[in-house]
């Protein structure tokens, strides 16, 4: 299964000789356009019905443009990639990163959560949309990690918005994210960045008073549930992981998906296929608590090592 990337890169960019290379119309002109489309732009490959039905939703998005017969950059993407210059992927997603950020920096459903732009006037707060993302924030990603939430108030403004330095629950996860094939530093580390994506079920912070380890609210999923469907939509990860009940929950439900029992979840060997393509499986969280309790290291080690066939091309 190939993703939009895959196509651009692996088709030569030149003209189509079927068909006189059209013009592409600026990003900004059609955003209402992409941001509609673009869950069904992740497909690999369209039959010529949903071809018709995305292109006339894409045109029914922008019939207020006295340019709307043309196609914005990211339907173009789609129908006739060899029309499409090869940087224009990423810049189409990393719009729609920018955007996404700007969303969540303007959300304020969770009356009793904060907003990481609110605390201290944002002085902490980043262009990523999560904390998390600082540290692994690749858009072309093959694995994204999903944690139930970043942490609180205290924690935030402690770290000026950044993880500490060798967390424990970090250093674990480090070691098993490579158990599936892909290295990555510890936080603060130069090297290792950027090469998976990280971000968490909830992207605001929890209040100070109920610490780390305060309770989580149902509503706080739920209201996050959006946002992290358009991360896995802009990301087009082949493996998504859900760190933990709540977060793997979480990804299902902003697909409308129904969940099993988390732990037959955490047992299915090929976990679950998302609409947009790419994969769901759900891992136990590598904290201490969980490690001692639920689910030992070692057999940890073992849930991560079956993503490697995923993530890793055969040969």
């Amino acid at each position: 299964m190939r993703s939009p990337s895959d196509l651009v890169r692996l088709r030569r960019l030149r003209p189509s000789s079927r068909r006189p290379r059209r013009r592409l119309l600026p990003l900004c002109s059609h955003m209402n356009c992409i941001t509609s489309i673009v869950a069904t732009t992740c497909q690999p490959r369209f039959t010529s019905r949903q071809a018709r039905a995305s292109r006339g939703r894409c045109r029914a998005a922008v019939s207020s443009c006295a340019q709307g017969n043309d196609p914005c950059l990211l339907c173009a993407l789609v129908f006739a990639p060899d029309d499409v210059p090869g940087n224009y992927h990423l810049r189409c997603f990393k719009m729609l990163g920018r955007r996404l950020v700007a969303n969540r920096k303007a959300c304020h459903l969770c009356c009793d959560l904060k907003n990481p732009g609110d605390v201290k006037g944002g002085r902490f707060d980043s262009e990523h949309v999560g904390a998390w993302s600082l540290w692994q924030g690749n858009l072309d990603a093959s694995l994204m990690v999903v944690g139930q939430d970043w942490g609180d108030t205290k924690y935030f403004v402690q770290h000026e918005g950044r993880e500490g330095p060798r967390n424990p629950t970090n250093l674990a996860l480090v070691e098993l994210i490579g158990k599936a094939g892909i290295l990555i530093g510890e936080p603060g580390s130069e090297s290792g960045r950027d090469v998976a994506f990280f971000t968490n079920a909830i992207l605001c912070l929890k209040d100070a008073q109920g610490g780390l380890q305060g309770k989580v609210k149902r509503a706080w999923f739920d209201n996050c549930a959006s946002f992290l469907r358009r991360q896995i939509e802009i990301v087009h990860p082949v493996v998504v992981v859900g760190l933990g009940e709540h977060a793997y929950r979480t990804i299902l439900r902003g697909f409308a998906m129904e969940c099993g029992s988390f732990r037959s979840e955490v047992d299915a060997a090929h976990g679950r296929a998302l609409p947009n393509g790419s994969r769901a499986f759900a891992v136990y969280h590598c904290g201490a608590r969980i490690r001692n309790t639920h689910r030992p290291m070692e057999m940890q080690r073992e849930d991560w090592a079956r993503f490697r066939q995923f993530v890793i091309p055969a040969g």
